[in-house]
């Protein structure tokens, strides 16, 4: 047998179709022939990779084996357990940022307010002089900005009599 018969022969041997004759005078090249023994080797090799097995043959019930594997599949993909354990990097991720968020929360409204109020109350402390601490303090009880403006106005005694008057006075007497 030469080298280019085998090659015709080698992948029904190596698959054991070959009748006892056609074995045999396979065998007999592959000892003779280095070459044709190391592809032969080759694809035996590649086949063991591929997971083939010579000389099985498929059972009948394989399509409905494979046929209930696949509806097995579908129904725990359906699962909702499936479904979350999914998605569960995403949930992780979702969780991990909550908690980061809730901790700089807690540890924040522990620190000391700064802010309005606190810039406030140090304007406030930085002023020595009592009746400028009160007039900053009652400001919110001015009515406008003029009427600050205007305090030493307001100092006149004239100008509180005439205060004093307009308060006094009703929607009676106009």
């Amino acid at each position: 047998m030469s080298c280019k018969e085998l090659d015709t022969d080698l992948l029904a041997y190596l698959d054991r179709r070959l009748d006892a004759a056609g074995n045999a005078r396979v065998e007999t090249h592959l000892r003779a022939c280095a070459e044709c023994r190391k592809e032969a080797d080759a694809m035996r090799e590649t086949w063991r990779l591929l997971g083939y097995y010579p000389g099985r043959t498929v059972s009948a019930q394989l399509p409905a084996r494979i046929l209930d594997a696949a509806r097995l599949q579908m129904a725990i993909e359906r699962r909702w357990t499936h479904r979350l354990f999914r998605h569960a990097p995403l949930i992780a991720s979702a969780a991990v940022i909550l908690l980061v968020f809730g901790i700089t929360v807690i540890f924040r409204s522990h620190e000391t307010p700064r802010g309005p109020d606190a810039d406030y109350q140090q304007v406030l402390s930085s002023i020595e002089n009592v009746e400028d601490r009160e007039v900053v303090q009652n400001l919110d009880l001015y009515e406008n900005l003029s009427t600050v403006e205007n305090l030493d106005v307001l100092e006149d005694d004239q100008t509180v009599e005439y205060l004093d008057l307009v308060a006094s006075l009703s929607d009676e007497d106009f």
